[in-house]
């Protein structure tokens, strides 16, 4: 750990052991001298061993001097018992008042004369106070030099806190208050130790475990302790220990060989400039901080292997310089006319910033770093960004700077909806979707949080256990497990549960109650009886109440999302002139003596309302500011009107819509005026456009935040559920909005109960042959041209082939279907414990071996059903046919169709929105039929990309070449189902992790029958092959 305050702290009782004997074998006179030496003496050994945080330490511990003695004087010391004699001779002459100041603070600081006395005999320390009053010093020093601290306008605050000059913020990082360094190294030492203290802790203040009072020492939570590695949505095959890497055809899914979710941390690292995308807290600027402090701090202190603390990160970069920026505040810093020299706009952002630091001295060896690739730029939330103008200035300027020094890191944070808009992003860099937490980064969490909670004395060790495993038992409820997955959430959830031991049930209700002890928290631990803190005093004799200081700030909340989402909006951050104006607004007076009153209250004690910068405040997180803005709108008469055409505009005000009518629902109670707001965004006409294709979108989630189920105790009753439900299933399949909107209401449809199924048929499709399609009989060109450059050998040649009429399936398998199977038998699947996907999306971790037992199965059920259709009953019962899967020349042609020779199922060129490939930007299966533009000739849908689907073809004991080519001979042994597990299956139809070659109709894929895969699902066919 690099040095700081508390390892200082921490080295004193054995630096002081034995004090007074060293004192008098260097003869020195002055007890205090010596006892100056002897504190300072940790300080210039950490400098000495190249901790150069040390020197930074102590500049900030005696900012308050004019000048700064100790600094220019302590590296030239060789022993303590120099440093005590030089101390004794400057203190005697014209600089002694100078150094008295400094050594006050630092004898204070770090609690020396207390601990000095501590150690010396009963009999002895009548002599220490004697020796310490010739010095002019008082044994109450401790209380006297505390004072003296405070009187030269530093004091110092809190567990790894600097000290703080009047009007800085060292205790956050943000300022350095102590001498210009003309050394570089020495400089970027400085700039590593502000920076790693601005990133130290949890961002949301109200995290403290104690009062948040500037004069009180909070114990915060620190960051590194509870982070939980994020992962991505991306997939990667898993490596051995040992095992060796070799090239292989990327058609290939070995035996034991499975894919794992790509770590964050591995996207950053193997990208030179990445995207980050994330759901709202889904922990996208958690994880820019997270990697910030531990680049830092290991620049500081390398010995210690902070990089170690980021797993993967190459040993030759572990000393590279992290800068952040947060872009919604260099938004702000733009000019109106902004200039056209692109690449100098962030660098100069940078370095005024540096200035208003005093960190300017830091700035060349800064820009030397990012000239030789030595730099790192986390560029946060670019979704803040909200007029075009700046915008576009901001993403050219991402570019310039990116082009202009091309050798050094950047990565960029932003939402997911919003960068599906092309004005957003940033061409030719590569992006990946955080995915939520899965069920053991939820449990470590917990864990990590609870045991910081005893780390910082909060909680006792023997409570910890019982209180993590209460909150992991309570987290696998249904309703809370989709919240849990959130990092955000489960932090809030973790908040709530600590300070009352259990949880609500909605989302709305826990934002409530985490508001409330944001708000009041502090307040409570200080009072008592019947005295009232000082914040409701404060609204008692303005005769307000809790309500009213919260719809203040609701309005507040409001107001600044409104701005940001117009033309002329400034970033979503209030100014203090605002705030003041609007609390005075509740005094009777219109006083702003007692607005700001209640400002200072809010900064010093409660964690709701934060000052970002000087006059600046903002929310703890956007969230926050989306659930008081939601709460507001919800309070307005025309809230219906008002979401619906808010909602039509966009993924900006969707949070705040939905968080406004959840706090209705359960907070207030109420059904009708949400109720009015689906009615609203989901009319009876069918849909026409995009804007009322997303508010339709927006109403299945408004449903699922209301509860389908209350929806029954309003007026409008469960007509209008089904009229959501119908819309949705319109918006499916016209193929409305982005791929990733699409996708997102397919996981809606699922959610609420998709009428495209029937439950009471094994959950297969609403139609009349229960999903299964004609391909009838007739020739198709199997195969890919001699003229595709793209394509191998085992393509061709393309040739025709005659097949007889069959059914398949419109869809591939799902979930709920394939759980029907399980249930109704109770198949032992080995990978039944795997996260699925919702129930619409395709099964996947299942073998080839299982996809033939769900079809044995579906076709046995169809046959013995009288009420199955024809002539599908009739086919199963008398006619010898079977439902199995499909071979590979009944899969390709079921995709290219007869007509011609194209190379998708919906013809020749490939277009990312008309399939779940890599390219849509998805990340994960989806419901099947969100790309309806995407289908084939016969109306077959995910032929292409979403998962991979077994065929019942084999391949081959050979990956590197097929045992059966072209032209396709069903007779030569490659349909054998009795085939052992050793020769290889195809695989048809790419993945979504998969790009554009290999969603081809005639591209052939293979794996061994016995692997199962995240990406791997199947479709059954009915047809009179055995």
């Amino acid at each position: 750990m690099p040095f700081d305050l508390e390892t200082w702290k921490a080295r004193m009782p054995a630096q002081l052991r034995g004090w007074r004997k060293r004192m008098q074998k260097a003869k020195a006179e002055s007890a205090y001298a010596f006892l100056a030496a002897a504190t300072l003496w940790p300080v210039v050994q950490a400098a000495r061993e190249g901790d150069w945080s040390a020197l930074t330490v102590l500049g900030e511990v005696v900012s308050g001097a004019e000048r700064h003695v100790l600094i220019e004087r302590l590296p030239q010391w060789q022993d303590e018992t120099e440093a005590a004699r030089e101390i004794a001779a400057i203190m005697g002459g014209d600089q002694g008042p100078e150094l008295r100041v400094e050594l006050d603070a630092v004898l204070g600081a770090v609690r020396t004369l207390e601990l000095a006395q501590r150690g010396l005999r009963q009999t002895t320390r009548a002599w220490f106070a004697e020796a310490l009053r010739r010095d002019g010093v008082s044994l109450d020093a401790s209380q006297t030099m505390q004072a003296n601290l405070r009187g030269s306008g530093a004091i110092a605050q809190g567990t790894g806190s600097l000290a703080v000059g009047q009007g800085g913020i060292a205790i956050t990082g943000n300022v350095y208050t102590g001498p210009p360094i003309q050394d570089p190294e020495v400089a970027l030492a400085i700039y590593r130790r502000v920076l790693m203290e601005s990133c130290r802790h949890l961002t949301l203040r109200g995290l403290d475990m104690a009062e948040s009072d500037v004069s009180d020492a909070p114990r915060r939570l620190d960051l590194h302790q509870i982070y939980v590695d994020l992962l991505t949505a991306t997939q990667v095959p898993v490596r051995r220990r040992g095992q060796r890497r070799r090239k292989r055809p990327a058609g290939l899914l070995e035996e034991g060989a499975e894919t794992r979710p790509l770590r964050a941390l591995e996207a950053v690292v193997q990208e030179r400039q990445v995207v980050l995308l994330g759901e709202p807290g889904s922990g996208k600027s958690t994880f820019l901080t997270y990697v910030a402090f531990c680049l830092a701090a290991h620049g500081i202190a390398p010995e210690q292997q902070w990089h170690e603390h980021l797993p993967g990160w190459p040993e030759r970069e572990a000393h590279v310089v992290p800068l952040t920026v947060v872009l919604r505040d260099f938004a702000r810093w733009l000019p109106e006319a902004i200039p056209a020299d692109a690449p100098r706009h962030l660098w100069s952002f940078l370095t005024e910033r540096l200035e208003t630091q005093n960190l300017a001295f830091a700035a060349d060896p800064l820009h030397d770093c990012l000239e030789r690739g030595d730099a790192i730029l986390f560029l946060d939330g670019l979704d803040e960004i909200l007029t075009p103008k700046q915008r576009g200035a901001v993403r050219d300027a991402t570019v310039a700077f990116i082009q202009r020094y091309p050798h050094c890191r950047v990565v960029v944070t932003c939402r997911t909806l919003s960068y599906q808009d092309p004005a957003w992003q940033l061409k030719g860099v590569p992006s990946h979707t955080l995915a939520p937490f899965h069920t053991r980064q939820i449990e470590q969490f917990i864990a990590a949080w609870y045991n910081e909670l005893a780390r910082q004395g909060s909680m006792s060790s023997e409570a910890v256990d019982a209180s993590a495993q209460h909150l992991q038992m309570i987290v696998r409820r249904p309703d809370l497990r989709s919240m849990a997955s959130n990092p955000l959430l489960l932090t809030v959830i973790a908040l709530v549960h600590t300070h009352r031991g259990r949880l609500p049930e909605a989302r709305a209700l826990l934002y409530e109650e985490t508001v409330d002890i944001l708000l009041w928290r502090w307040e409570q631990i200080k009072v008592s009886g019947e005295e009232l803190s000082r914040l409701r005093r404060l609204l008692t004799d303005a005769g307000r109440t809790d309500v009213d200081l919260k719809r203040a700030l609701w309005r507040l909340a409001f107001e600044a999302h409104e701005r940001g989402g117009t033309d002329d909006a400034a970033a979503a951050d209030i100014g203090e002139l605002e705030v003041r104006k609007r609390l005075a607004g509740l005094h009777p007076e219109t006083s702003w003596d007692w607005a700001s009153q209640v400002i200072e209250v809010m900064k010093q004690r409660a964690g709701l309302l934060m000052e970002r910068i000087p006059d600046v405040y903002a929310f703890p997180h956007r969230t926050f500011q989306e659930y008081l803005a939601g709460a507001y709108l919800a309070t307005q008469g025309n809230f219906a009107a008002q979401a619906a055409q808010l909602g039509a505009g966009g993924a900006f005000w969707r949070e705040v819509i939905l968080l406004g009518v959840g706090r209705l629902v359960h907070v207030n109670g109420e059904i009708d005026k949400p109720s009015a707001v689906l009615e609203e965004l989901c009319p009876v006409e069918p849909l026409g456009n995009e804007a009322e294709a997303r508010q339709a979108s927006l109403a299945g989630e408004v449903l699922l935040e209301m509860g389908p189920h209350r929806l029954e105790e309003g007026r409008r009753g469960r007509s209008l559920g089904e009229r959501v439900r119908q819309q949705l299933v319109r918006l499916l399949q016209a193929g409305y909005l982005s791929a990733v909107e699409r996708v997102r209401a397919g996981d809606t449809l699922a959610r609420l109960g998709d009428l495209r199924f029937r439950a009471d048929a094994w959950h297969l499709p609403d139609e009349p042959l229960l999903g299964f399609v004609e391909i009838p009989a007739g020739p198709f060109w199997m195969g890919s041209s001699e003229r595709d450059e793209e394509v191998g050998d085992d393509e061709r040649p393309q040739h025709e082939v005659t097949l007889s009429r069959y059914w398949i399936a419109r869809y591939p398998v799902t979930v709920a279907q394939f759980q029907a199977f399980v249930a109704a038998t109770g198949y032992a699947w080995g990978d039944q414990d795997r996260e699925q996907g919702p129930p619409t999306h395709p099964v996947v971790w299942v073998t080839w071996h299982d996809a033939l037992a769900y079809c044995q199965w579906l076709g046995e059920v169809l046959g013995a059903d009288d009420a199955a259709p024809e002539p599908l009953r009739t086919l199963l019962r008398d006619g010898g046919w079977h439902v199995t899967l499909p071979s590979e020349v009944q899969w390709e042609k079921a995709a290219r169709g007869a007509a011609d020779q194209r190379r998708y199922p919906w013809g020749e060129r490939f277009e990312a929105e008309r399939v779940n490939s890599v390219d849509a930007g998805v990340g994960r299966t989806s419901a099947v039929g969100c790309f309806p533009q995407g289908a084939s000739p016969y109306g077959c849908l995910d032929m292409a990309g979403n998962v991979w689907e077994w065929a019942r073809s084999l391949r081959g004991e050979a990956w590197q070449k097929s045992a059966f080519g072209y032209p396709y001979d069903a007779a030569d042994g490659r349909e054998d189902r009795q085939a052992p597990d050793e020769v290889l299956r195809v695989l048809r139809g790419g993945a979504f992790v998969n790009d554009s070659p290999r969603v081809r109709c005639a591209f052939r894929g293979w794996s061994y029958a016995r692997v199962a895969d995240h990406s791997l699902g199947f479709r059954v066919v009915l047809s009179a092959l055995p």
